[in-house]
């Protein structure tokens, strides 16, 4: 594929039943589509539904979608990097931060059939997004095209935090003993579908998919291979693994991060409803957070599901062995994960050289 003659409505991609959506170029011969809606969100505390045509049938692809609500990484002392390069300020969304970004060599069509990366960021379920300038995707497509590999990179945003990982034994029997909670994860499923349905307009190959993430992105992609989903073929997993950070019974996960946590943070006591909680805004949500954790580092831990109705896991996993549609597998680690200053350094140089391995295949 040449990428050294883009056609003039290179930025435009037509998407088959979603509609229209508006990217731009680079000087340096790379595409970028922002902010591509692939979820709604109606209720709090409720599973994702797919998008299923753009507002007006066009999206402007130009510009950041909104975060998923979060603390500021300033919160944290252990997140703080100084001199590091801000990423884009953006603001937050609690019902519109479903979304993905894509990156792609300009000159591409559907017919390219190029393999597709998709990123899923960390931050210990609490925070992070595709926003971040560490996860624009834009050097690993210029790097792929250099080594006469290219590939088309998606980065997607999921719900975090007690949005996003919050369950209890009350919005169990709102559901009818339907499995709640993990509701992060199954934003990233939704998005694995959406990559699934359309990537190929976007020159990409539905049938060559590798997802890859680190630390908490790492764990949800080990979640994606033990689920019986078959919405990828090849991992990279880097730094963090189901065996390290367990799913844990609804029992375990209300003492840490369930319902008379959250109320008690809140302000309310512990027999409060489901309605007056959903009636809070996210900004009081994120508040609530930062005073349960304490300007440490919230880390939210995954519901074990497996006994629940229609749940993430499947009833025979040991969180262990994996799925056989995943075909190749690279592991690793990063080197000063979330123990001081070097974070974001290692961070990049994990991504650069794992990546770079695969590419070389």
């Amino acid at each position: 594929m040449s990428t050294s003659q883009p056609p003039e409505d290179d930025s435009f991609v037509a998407v088959p039943g979603l509609g229209q959506v508006k990217g731009f170029t680079t000087s340096d011969g790379v595409s970028q589509f922002l902010g591509i809606p692939y979820g709604l969100l109606k209720t709090r505390w409720t599973r994702p539904e797919a998008i299923t045509r753009f507002e007006c049938g066009k999206h402007d692809g130009t510009r950041h979608g909104p975060r998923c609500p979060q603390p500021s990484a300033a919160d944290f002392s252990q997140l703080s990097v100084p001199g590091f390069p801000s990423s884009p300020l953006v603001v937050q969304d609690e019902f519109k931060c479903l979304h993905l970004n894509i990156v792609r060599p300009s000159g591409c069509t559907p017919a390219s059939n190029l393999p597709v990366m998709v990123w899923i960021h960390g931050g210990g379920f609490s925070i992070g997004s595709n926003s971040e300038i560490a996860f624009d995707g834009i050097p690993l497509v210029k790097e792929s095209i250099s080594l006469g590999k290219p590939v088309i990179y998606v980065s997607i945003n999921y719900r975090l935090g007690y949005l996003g990982f919050f369950a209890s034994a009350k919005l169990l029997v709102e559901s009818g003993g339907k499995s709640v909670g993990n509701y992060g994860l199954w934003d990233q499923r939704l998005a694995l579908e959406w990559v699934q349905e359309y990537i190929e307009a976007f020159g990409g190959n539905p049938h060559a998919v590798t997802i890859f993430g680190e630390s908490a992105g790492a764990v949800s992609v080990h979640s994606h291979m033990v689920a019986k989903s078959p919405l990828f073929h090849q991992a990279i997993v880097q730094s963090g693994a189901l065996g390290t950070c367990s799913p844990v019974t609804l029992e375990r996960l209300s003492a840490c991060q369930g319902h008379d946590r959250l109320a008690e943070a809140l302000g309310f006591t512990e027999n409060v409803d489901l309605q007056t909680m959903r009636g809070t805004s996210a900004t009081e949500i994120v508040e609530a957070m930062k005073k349960t954790f304490k300007g440490r580092l919230a880390a939210f831990t995954l519901l074990d599901d497996r006994q629940m109705e229609d749940g993430f896991f499947p009833p025979d996993t040991d969180f262990l062995g994996i799925q056989p549609f995943c075909k190749r597998i690279v592991i690793g680690d990063c080197e000063n994960d979330v123990t001081g200053p070097p974070i974001l350094s290692s961070h990049f140089s994990m991504i650069a050289n794992v990546n770079r391995g695969l590419l070389l295949r």
